[in-house]
């Protein structure tokens, strides 16, 4: 097993996403923006046997709910993955819509009872996080849509490519017919949330990092406040630690030219 040539930044942000699903915090959510073969779809497959993350095909909400309600509502899925979005907004405008309606609830407020998406949601579901995959010209064609309807916010947008050396080297691996086969990322999980203190000095620093990456809303700050701290409460959980530190704010420097 190999850590993929150029993606070990997003490996590691990915597992801190991730590990927001086990801590005693809404968990966190991504959009992956990077251009056509890029290793996107390779990347999360890193993390597919982990039982508390779904990668799912069945991108449309009836289809999640009727198969996967029961393990949303006991928290044994606490994120899916579409590896494609793409292809899900490309299906019969009400379907794609409410596909979209379906990640913005759950990401956020999580779902009532009802008989919302055309099932029957008999208790409430706490939120889960989604990651989702985008091509960067199907991110650019969407974001005016996105960002107007309150979705962008609500994630972090992770814009990535190939620089002209890593497309050498991993040239260079083909060519020799050399098998990098990504690692099996196995995480930690816990049967109930762990709860992981923060650390009020540490956050205010936050601050400044919040009103560069929301420099057109102030409102929007907020939340950013809010997801950047729980980044840090789950690269401490990852650490094994129960408290916020300053290595956890380090972890996030060395990723925020990650976020756009």
């Amino acid at each position: 097993m190999t850590r993929l040539k150029g993606l070990e930044k997003i490996t590691e942000f990915l597992k801190i996403i991730f590990a927001s699903g086990n801590i005693d915090d809404k968990p966190l959510s991504v959009i992956l923006v990077a251009p056509v073969s890029s290793g996107k779809t390779t990347t999360i497959k890193q993390f597919k046997n982990n039982k508390n993350i779904l990668i799912t095909t069945d991108s449309t909400a009836w289809g999640i709910l009727e198969k996967h309600q029961n393990k949303l509502k006991n928290k044994e899925i606490r994120h899916i993955i579409i590896p494609d979005l793409h292809s899900a907004l490309a299906r019969r405008k009400t379907t794609a819509d409410q596909l979209i309606l379906f990640i913005n609830n759950t990401s956020e407020d999580g779902l009532f009872p009802s008989n919302t998406f055309g099932m029957n949601i008999s208790e409430f579901i706490d939120p889960f996080g989604w990651v989702l995959c985008l091509t960067t010209d199907g991110f650019k064609r969407k974001y005016k849509f996105l960002k107007e309807i309150g979705f962008i916010s609500r994630f972090f947008v992770i814009e990535y490519k190939y620089s002209l050396e890593q497309i050498q080297s991993i040239l260079e691996d083909v060519i020799k017919e050399i098998n990098n086969k990504p690692e099996d990322i196995k995480l930690k999980t816990n049967k109930k949330p762990q709860k992981i203190k923060g650390n009020a000095k540490i956050f205010r620093e936050l601050e400044t990092f919040s009103k560069l990456l929301c420099s057109e809303s102030e409102s929007e700050i907020i939340r950013m406040q809010k997801k950047l701290q729980v980044f840090l409460k789950s690269n401490a959980y990852l650490n094994n630690r129960k408290q916020v530190n300053k290595e956890d704010l380090e972890k996030l420097k060395e990723l925020i030219g990650l976020i756009k």
